[in-house]
């Protein structure tokens, strides 16, 4: 996830899905949070399959790379970001798998992260996408990460230790306006944000959301996810962390001039650390008074790690009436958040 100056020719933030063999999932009670004390044997099940040559059918709801002319990404950033797109062949996709190579974070540092999972033909596969959860059945993630129900959340996922919690996703909720780019529209990427309810409460700490008028300026922050380093990367399953400073709107109007909506968008970064491809929906996180407060959402971003081009992300401030409006009116009786009553 923490990358050194090393240009994609391809897209960002989120990967195509590898498919796995998880004996792990396979025959698990889905209507319940379980506690996972086998955590072992998924991170065996998928690296043996992340280290196989196998083929990658593409599952109708999953995230893409896909590779264009080098002289039209000069012109065009969305087009390396067609996250979501459902109309390409498999031959114009790229699959990366996950892998760190930096600052690993500690085991309990993040308990709130959620690696996503899904299921396509009776097999479960990596999504490509992270999450957070912020109240006891709710999970905050990239509306590209196109999360379905039935899909599974693992909070608290960090390495292969027993401490996790497997959560069954039983609705999503897309932002109204959320826009993505893809082969038939020229939209650009917006409103990136997608709340997902549990079907059983969760167990695991969750993260506090910044307020409308949290101000970032001059702040250091911190993403976190278990994207790639490089293009190729092998999956190490190894949650890693790298710190970023927020930059002005200003600046990143004029960085991504058609792409970048201040209204519902902020970035950070600039030098060789960034999110990458596999990061998408992970947070971007402020670190105060002993706490982390989630500010942003990996969205996507011009290579990975490239000086000079900073990271996108969807700006949570900016859509807290949302957030807890969603939460508010389609919370269950057994987890009706305090700000709701």
């Amino acid at each position: 996830m923490i990358v050194k100056n090393k240009v994609s020719l391809t897209g960002k933030r989120i990967i195509h899905p590898v498919i796995v063999f998880l004996s792990f999932f396979v025959g698990a009670t889905r209507c319940n949070n379980v506690r996972e004390g086998t955590a072992i044997k998924l991170e065996k099940s998928l690296k043996e399959s992340s280290q196989q040559n196998i083929s990658m059918p593409t599952p109708p709801h999953a995230g893409v790379e896909v590779s264009f002319d080098v002289e039209h990404r000069k012109h065009n950033v969305r087009s390396r970001s067609k996250h979501g797109a459902r109309d390409f062949s498999t031959d114009d996709l790229i699959a990366e798998e996950r892998i760190t190579d930096g600052e690993l974070a500690e085991l309990d540092e993040f308990p709130f992260y959620a690696l996503l999972i899904g299921e396509y033909n009776g097999q479960y596969y990596s999504k490509g996408c992270g999450a957070t959860l912020i109240e006891d059945e709710w999970i905050l993630t990239a509306g590209h990460c196109n999360v379905q129900s039935g899909d599974i959340a693992w909070i608290g996922a960090v390495n292969a230790a027993s401490q996790r919690e497997r959560a069954v996703i039983e609705n999503c909720y897309v932002h109204p306006d959320f826009s993505w780019p893809n082969p038939k529209t020229e939209n650009p990427p917006t409103y990136d944000f997608q709340l997902c309810r549990l079907t059983e409460t969760s167990s695991m700490p969750k993260v506090r959301l910044a307020e409308a008028d949290r101000i970032l300026r001059d702040r250091t922050l911190t993403v976190i996810g278990m994207g790639a380093e490089v293009d190729g990367g092998r999956s190490t399953f190894m949650l890693s962390k790298a710190e970023v400073p927020f930059q002005p709107k200003k600046l990143c109007s004029d960085t991504y001039p058609r792409d970048f909506m201040p209204d519902n968008m902020l970035c950070a970064g600039g030098g060789s650390k960034d999110a990458c491809r596999g990061d998408s929906g992970g947070p971007l996180l402020d670190y105060v008074s002993t706490q982390f407060i989630q500010v942003g959402i990996v969205s996507f971003g011009y290579g990975c790690g490239v000086d000079g081009y900073y990271g996108v992300y969807a700006d949570v401030r900016t859509q807290r009436a949302w957030i807890d409006r969603v939460i508010c009116q389609n919370s269950s009786n057994r987890a009706t958040p305090s700000m709701c009553r």
